[in-house]
């Protein structure tokens, strides 16, 4: 396991990834989101989170009917969907980290989760 840097003004917090992903992932600059309880890394360009990166969205969400949205093929053979500003309610996969540590961004603590099984499991953290 190695760790990235993600800043966050004038704080620096430190994402857990594994090794395999340790390169592809350290090009990348990262900002943190901090949430009322979680902090997760996002790109500093598209904003595209670490966790989604890491494994991809998940194949149900390739079905959305929506239009202005952009497909992007990651170096790493994974795709996201860029969602217009406003739309990102629209998911009907998330992904989920089953620690509820957003800064955890192994393979094994990252898991597709429905809308509605991401919040039931947010109640247990």
């Amino acid at each position: 396991m190695r760790q990235i840097a993600v800043n966050h003004r004038e704080h620096t917090y430190w994402a857990d990834v594994d090794d395999e992903d340790y390169e592809f992932l350290n090009q990348f600059r990262w900002s943190a989101s901090v949430r009322r309880t979680v902090i997760y890394a996002n790109t500093s360009d598209t904003g595209v989170s670490m966790h989604r990166m890491i494994i991809g969205d998940a194949q149900e969400d390739w079905q959305i009917s929506m239009t202005g949205f952009w497909e992007h093929k990651l170096d790493n053979g994974k795709t996201v969907f860029i969602l217009p500003v406003g739309y990102i309610y629209l998911r009907k996969m998330t992904v989920d980290h089953i620690d509820g540590k957003g800064l955890n961004n192994t393979r094994a603590n990252l898991r597709h989760l429905s809308c509605r099984e991401q919040v039931r499991n947010r109640r247990l953290h």
